[in-house]
């Protein structure tokens, strides 16, 4: 599969994905990720998708989405899964 994607940063926390060209997603669907200090240390992330599929996944897309808890949820998943592999690839900092 191939997704390509223009990719705004902004300096308030938020990544924006429109898609220009994939097999499954239309052209213009998006993905927003919107990142937020969280009182206490880590990050609040929230996750903004409107997406439509094309071809044959305009009828199996959908669904298979909403089996697995819905586009943002979907994403979410798709993301924490990326964080885990980032973490496990970052070597640890030692302090001296």
């Amino acid at each position: 599969m191939r997704h390509r994607y223009r990719y705004v940063w902004t300096d308030d926390g938020l990544v924006r994905a429109t898609t220009l060209d994939a097999t499954v997603m239309a052209n213009g669907t998006i993905w927003e990720l919107r990142i937020g200090r969280r009182e206490g240390g880590g990050s609040n992330i929230h996750i903004h998708v409107e997406m439509a599929f094309k071809g044959v996944f305009k009828a199996i897309g959908p669904l298979a989405f909403r089996l697995n808890g819905g586009g943002a949820e979907t994403y979410r998943k798709w993301f924490m899964k990326t964080v885990a592999v980032l973490e496990a690839e970052i070597p640890p900092t030692s302090s001296c």
